[in-house]
């Protein structure tokens, strides 16, 4: 009885911790039809609903091939505007209205948004270029999202087994 008690306790403090933790997640977007070639990879870290650290790697441009770091929160510039949130319950994970916002060190943007459920876009702007002056222009790619099992979950799934399994005399 007094494992079950300390089980119990470990299930409640882990869960109470992984609330206030951010969610590590690995996202993908390939072009739309337009722009098959353009595709990227990243990772991001949420907090509630918004994005607060990351990158994305983007290749398939013509000329904006490369890593770029996300600009947490909201904001909006002469090329962009952005809102910085990434919900995991939500069908689109990004809004209509804003989106991420990536840069690179030398100013250059890439700015993703979602259409609907099945329709993202990534546009790239180089520092520069006049304003409204897009390149990647994409719509309608498709972005395939996958959080990352912390290493928590699985040392809590771990340490249930072991509580689980005793051993019968």
């Amino acid at each position: 009885m007094k494992n079950r008690s300390l089980f119990a306790s470990i299930l409640a403090v882990s869960a109470v911790t992984a609330v206030a933790q951010a969610t590590l997640v690995n996202f993908t977007y390939s072009g739309g039809a337009a722009n098959p070639g353009i595709f990227a990879t990243g990772q991001i870290d949420i907090t509630g609903i918004n994005a607060v650290t990351g990158f994305v790697t983007v290749t398939g441009t013509s000329g904006m091939d490369g890593t770029y770091t996300l600009i947490a929160g909201s904001g909006s510039n002469s090329s962009f505007v952005w809102d910085g949130i990434f919900d995991l319950n939500s069908s689109t994970y990004m809004t209509t209205s804003g989106g991420l916002e990536f840069m690179d060190n030398s100013g250059n943007e890439i700015n993703m948004w979602a259409n609907n459920p099945s329709s993202h876009s990534l546009y790239g702007h180089k520092n520069g270029d006049g304003a409204n002056t897009y390149s990647p222009l994409d719509d309608g790619g498709l972005l395939g999202v996958v959080p990352v099992p912390t290493p928590g979950a699985f040392a809590l799934l771990s340490l249930a087994g072991l509580v689980g399994s005793r051993r019968r005399v």
